[in-house]
C-alpha cells in the first residue's frame, strides 16, 4: 500500500454488488407499473366505493404503516430536586414565584415609582 494515497479497489461512489442488486429491483418495480401500495389503496377505495365499509377499513388497516409512520411512546420521569440541587438564582425565582399575585405586586409597583 502507498504511503498516504489510497490505491486499487472500488471507485468512489460506485455501489458494491449487494446495493446494484437491491437497486435493480427497486427499478424493476417502478418501471412495471403498480406497487403493493398501489393495489392496497385501489382496493381500499373500491370497497369505500361500493359501501363495503369493513373491508375498505381492512385494507386501511394493511396500508397504514407504509403510509404513515408509527409515532414512538416516550417515557418521561421527572427527577425531583432537592433544595441543594438548586442555584442560588433558580431559588430566589422560585420563591418570587410563590408570592405573584400577594403582596409582592404591590412593592413591585412602589419599586417602580421609587426608580420614576
Amino acid at each position: 500500500m502507498a504511503m498516504g494515497k489510497k490505491t486499487g479497489g472500488r471507485q468512489k461512489g460506485t455501489p458494491n454488488k449487494r446495493t446494484a442488486e437491491k437497486m435493480a429491483l427497486v427499478d424493476q418495480a417502478t418501471t412495471s407499473g403498480i406497487s403493493p401500495l398501489e393495489v392496497m389503496l385501489g382496493a381500499m377505495r373500491e370497497a369505500w366505493a361500493q359501501d363495503d365499509k369493513e373491508a375498505a377499513a381492512n385494507f386501511a388497516k394493511d396500508a397504514a404503516p407504509y403510509v404513515h409512520p408509527r409515532l414512538s411512546a416516550v417515557d418521561y420521569t421527572e427527577k425531583k430536586k432537592e433544595a441543594s440541587d438548586y442555584t442560588a438564582d433558580e431559588l430566589f425565582a422560585i420563591a418570587r414565584m410563590g408570592r405573584a399575585g400577594t403582596a409582592a405586586e404591590d412593592s413591585g409597583e412602589r419599586e417602580l415609582d421609587r426608580l420614576q
